[in-house]
């Protein structure tokens, strides 16, 4: 019992030594869009058998507001965000897409089509005036 108390301490001090710290806040890009992000639609949903992963991301994207679209208001335009990484550990294949300029986007649904295709479901506009839109990605 004492030696497996022994192994687990080595362990976590290996493992908590191996740990480093960085500080990204440098790479503007990616601090802008991991500081906005304000809702996970979906997050490493599988599709056809697991061959694809789809996570979906929507963030305010000040950036993108035309002057007095939102007069009076501390709204903003938001875009969506759309990561498809083929089965296993390649993100060097993933897709990454961006929808930008969206009002109060809903994501509706993610449906296969034929594979590596994919259609997303956006609902987006003022209150009285909502349109969906569906766009095609292709995943690979």
């Amino acid at each position: 019992m004492k030696t497996i108390f022994t192994f687990i301490a080595v362990l976590l001090v290996h493992t908590n030594c191996m740990a480093q710290l960085k500080d990204l806040s440098a790479d503007n890009s990616s601090n802008y869009i991991l500081s906005n992000i304000n809702k996970v639609d979906y997050l490493n949903d599988e599709l056809y058998n697991g061959s694809l992963f789809v996570s979906v991301f929507t963030m305010s994207d000040s950036r993108l507001n035309p002057e007095g679209l939102f007069n009076g208001t501390d709204e903003v335009l938001s875009s969506v965000l759309i990561s498809i990484i083929p089965d296993g550990d390649y993100y060097t294949s993933s897709k990454l897409y961006k929808i930008e300029g969206l009002v109060a986007p809903e994501i509706l649904q993610i449906t296969e089509t034929q594979y590596p295709e994919l259609v997303i479901t956006v609902e987006s506009g003022f209150y009285k005036d909502r349109k969906q839109i569906s766009y095609t990605l292709e995943g690979k």
